[in-house]
């Protein structure tokens, strides 16, 4: 009997051979790691860099997505999705900001609503709003209360 290779082609375009890890093939996977290292430093704000590398964000990126782990913005449509992403409510400038880690700014995001939330940032300054009100901005609904939070079955 024949066998039918099941993994999707390569990313790299023209690459006929087939993905082994993270949708490259072997002799790709090293471009991909070069990708990767060249837009953390040509494009990622290094400022933030340092907060999202440090062992103290990892803590509390633990400890936020112990506390409350479903997606905040698919919860205030009445959707229940396991939250992936610890986003800052209030955007914070570099690792000295109080803001960077502090829990009370913290909230996690599945990877969808990430990506709809994150350009909001842009065009409101909500660094100048009252949490509630930046909450309700940004992420579509009223600002929960963590120490009440049951998952209703």
């Amino acid at each position: 009997m024949a066998y039918i290779d099941h993994r999707p082609p390569c990313k790299m375009p023209g690459c006929p051979a087939r993905a082994e890890k993270k949708g490259y093939c072997i002799s790709h996977q090293q471009h991909n790691a070069l990708r990767a290292k060249e837009y953390d430093k040509n494009r990622r704000n290094e400022k933030k860099s340092k907060v999202y590398y440090s062992s103290t964000w990892r803590k509390l990126r633990k400890r936020v997505l112990g506390i409350s782990p479903l997606c905040v913005s698919c919860r205030c449509k009445g959707r229940y999705v396991v939250g992936v992403i610890v986003d800052h409510l209030v955007p914070f400038e570099d690792e000295n900001d109080p803001l960077a880690f502090d829990i009370d700014n913290l909230y996690p995001l599945c990877r969808a609503c990430h990506n709809i939330v994150t350009p909001r940032e842009k065009t409101f300054n909500l660094r100048v709003m009252e949490r509630a009100e930046a909450y309700k901005i940004k992420y579509g609904g009223e600002m929960p209360i963590r120490e009440d939070e049951e998952i209703p079955l």
